[in-house]
């Protein structure tokens, strides 16, 4: 995404950027830019607002980011503008709106099974950082929404974040059209997850999509990027993000490879998190049922981001094995690993 010249001058000046400095770094839900103040580089992001409202979420995530960072968690945490404030509002001559904002630039690689950092040690402090993150939703002031399941959806007018009623809502939409075996999955899992519990140990606000491509490493700490998928939601969701790509990233496909695999990460992991957070054996109990939902979810999302016209080999394998875990009806992980 690009945003026109004129808003990108604006964005610059509530945060003293060099406008002539600007790179673009593309971006999905936003236009991402590269600029510089004196000799520091910074990135620039451009999120559309469509109304007030937008506007208020966005302060409600940047928030929440702001008060993970001044806690110790690697968030690469929005940075006060000229004015003070970490979301700025401007308008281009088009009548467009959109809220800017301004990290610093970090430095780091994304960890895959091809680097060096690959192993018990990375997998541990994963799972330590994701435990901060959880340990410090639970002192938030925020950590859910109370109204009536009924009119849990979400409209243009609404302030707050969603949750995961209304996430749920939204990929029912957004599955219209595709298989009806897929349509089906999403909403089988409607009454498993609203039969869960929503207690403050075990549910809050969660960053919803912290995978590997969300976050560097450098020099043993984690940078955490890109909360636009922030919710409330139970804490074993971002659990079962953190299991669920690397599983599937080397095309395992069956559950004895799934298993050889999480006998190596989920240890490790799990010890990380659990020095930061408890959750009770209850809720590790439920991460096949989590694993499921993120499989169904990510095949949905994914089908509809990418043109069946379009799709490239590698895609298309990937939406092969998506579908695959999103109608088997065998659990991703055997059952005595979620006690171990």
């Amino acid at each position: 995404m690009e945003v026109m010249r004129d808003v990108q001058i604006q964005g610059c000046a509530c945060f003293g950027v060099d406008a002539a400095s600007l790179m673009s770094l593309n971006g999905n839900d936003g236009a991402v830019y590269l600029g510089r103040k004196g000799d520091r580089a910074y990135v620039l992001k451009f999120l559309p607002l469509e109304n007030e409202a937008a506007l208020t979420r966005l302060q409600e995530k940047t928030a929440f980011m702001a008060f993970l960072a001044e806690n110790g968690v690697g968030v690469i945490a929005p940075l006060p503008s000229q004015a003070g404030l970490r979301v700025e509002r401007v308008q281009g001559a088009d009548g467009a709106q959109f809220g800017v904002s301004l990290t610093a630039k970090v430095n780091g690689v994304h960890v895959e099974s091809n680097r060096p950092e690959w192993g018990a040690d990375f997998f541990h402090l994963y799972g330590r950082t994701m435990g901060r993150m959880h340990a410090l939703a639970k002192q938030y002031p925020a950590w859910r929404r109370d109204e009536p399941d009924e009119v849990a959806f979400c409209t243009p007018t609404d302030a707050h974040l969603s949750d995961w009623r209304m996430e749920f809502a939204s990929f029912v939409k957004l599955s219209a059209g595709m298989d009806t075996a897929v349509q089906q999955a999403w909403q089988d899992l409607r009454a498993p997850f609203s039969a869960l519990p929503t207690p403050r140990e075990g549910y809050g606000l969660v960053h919803n999509d912290l995978h590997l491509w969300n976050m560097l490493y450098e020099d043993g700490q984690i940078h955490i990027l890109d909360f636009d998928c922030m919710a409330y939601h139970w804490y074993m969701q971002d659990i079962a993000i953190a299991v669920f790509h690397p599983l599937m990233q080397d095309g395992r496909a069956s559950q004895a490879e799934y298993t050889a695999f999480a006998r190596g990460f989920l240890p490790a992991f799990r010890s990380g998190y659990e020095q930061e957070n408890q959750l009770g054996s209850f809720w590790w109990g439920q991460l096949n049922l989590f694993l499921k939902h993120h499989a169904v979810l990510l095949y949905i999302a994914m089908s509809a981001s990418w043109s069946q016209e379009e799709r490239n080999p590698w895609q298309e394998q990937f939406l092969a094995r998506l579908r695959h875990g999103a109608l088997s009806n065998q659990p991703m992980l055997a059952e005595e690993m979620l006690r171990e």
